[in-house]
């Protein structure tokens, strides 16, 4: 659904979906949805990081088991080793030489 800038609404339904799932599954689940959702964004012409941060301020703070919350996975998701891997080298395919 996310194919052009307008879409950003549901870049927004996607991360408040994981929100609310509130790290309930496996956390590497949540990583290959966020890395797609994240790509998906950047492709249609969407900065996700600051949309990533918005619904990440407004998600549980509580830390659970894996010991961060909800609010850091999104938050520092772009920091985390798994967008290092695997997000940013398509991102960087993504960038049109000038």
């Amino acid at each position: 659904m996310i194919q052009q800038p307008s879409d950003a609404h549901w870049l927004r339904v996607g991360l408040a979906a994981a929100s609310i799932n509130d790290l309930g599954t496996d956390f590497r689940d949540t990583y290959l949805s966020l890395g797609g959702l994240y790509l998906a964004a950047a492709r249609a012409g969407i900065d996700p990081a600051p949309h990533f941060a918005e619904i990440g301020e407004i998600s549980s703070h509580e830390k659970g088991l894996q010991n961060y919350s909800t609010c850091d996975f999104l938050v520092r998701f772009h920091q985390s080793a798994f967008f290092a891997s695997s997000v940013r080298p398509k991102l960087k395919s993504l960038q049109r030489p000038m």
